[in-house]
């Protein structure tokens, strides 16, 4: 299994194409800026050489930018770098930090503002 998800990510470089955002989020205030968009490494860095080393070096992590809308959800997140090596059937989970206001918020109680979620 590993020797297919190495070819097959070898082939066809696995980037990523886009990212469907699940849920946009509120609170996210232009004046604080974009919030940190991470991506996982990718799939083929996981598997190993028969020697016990793991292929990551390979392989690049996309890298993302969330752009925001005018009323504090995330509108969409641009690609800068579509990553290679990303295989599998199952997208992977863009991890999107929350809301800078977010901490002041929980400090005092207030639960007007969401973190957003994507793939």
């Amino acid at each position: 299994v590993e020797e297919l998800t190495k070819v097959l990510a070898s082939i066809d470089n696995a980037t990523i194409t886009s990212v469907f955002i699940e849920y946009p989020g509120t609170g996210y205030a232009p004046g604080y800026g974009s919030p940190l968009v991470t991506f996982p490494k990718p799939d083929a860095a996981a598997t190993t050489t028969d020697e016990g080393e793991t292929n990551g070096e390979y392989y690049e992590q996309a890298i993302g930018r969330a752009v925001l809308s005018w009323s504090g959800r995330i509108l969409r997140i641009d690609l800068k770098e579509r990553g290679a090596g990303y295989v599998g059937l199952k997208p992977p989970i863009v991890t999107v930090s929350p809301p800078k206001i977010l901490s002041i918020a929980k400090e005092n109680n207030f639960t007007t503002t969401t973190a957003s979620t994507a793939k």
